[in-house]
């Protein structure tokens, strides 16, 4: 049998990455629009080179990932691939997902001449993985949900099925909004 696993309903790409203390200087004292402005679109004509900080999604140095919320408004959904039937669905804020839920990263130690930059491109659609094969019925205990923890979000990375990595390999999202913090 084969089964595709699909979340929904709110995610986005999460960037997080280290920037000199000086580059947050110079953007606190700046707009936040104008930030928002130059990471998503570069349209701001007078940075300075050394607070460059376009294109957000180069702002990685410590995480990067698309993906879904762990949140009771999003949801999970297995389909048989060959039957197009839905065999398992849920919230994502269930207890069986957090108790096989995995968090990949530490907080980064920063001394003072290092700050952190974190951009999230919010969006609303769906977000699926790799198709599952097996000769057995879909067991959502042996689904295990690998995630990063970011500002108190928990955001999808990769799951594994009977030990099988999941990537994601296809989706449709809308862009809603885009946020940054330094």
């Amino acid at each position: 049998m084969r089964y595709k696993i699909t979340l929904d309903k709110m995610g986005g790409e999460y960037c997080v990455g280290n920037i000199p203390r000086e580059t947050i200087d110079y953007w606190s004292e700046r707009d936040e629009d104008e930030l928002k402005e130059h990471l998503f679109a570069d349209s701001i004509p007078d940075v300075p080179e050394k607070h460059n900080l376009y294109p957000f999604h180069e702002q990685d140095s410590l995480i990067h990932t698309c993906g879904v919320e762990i949140s009771p408004y999003n949801r999970l959904t297995v389909s048989n691939v060959d039957t197009d039937e839905e065999v398992f669905e849920c919230n994502l804020d269930e207890d069986w997902i957090k108790d096989n839920g995995w968090i990949l990263n530490d907080q980064p130690d920063l001394d003072y001449a290092t700050g952190v930059i974190h951009t999230v491109s919010v969006e609303k659609g769906y977000w699926e993985y790799e198709v599952i094969s097996t000769d057995k019925v879909f067991d959502q205990k042996k689904l295990e949900f690998f995630m990063y923890a970011i500002d108190g979000l928990y955001v999808i990375h990769y799951m594994k099925y009977e030990g099988v990595e999941l990537g994601h390999i296809d989706g449709t999202t809308i862009g809603k909004e885009f946020q940054v913090w330094i």
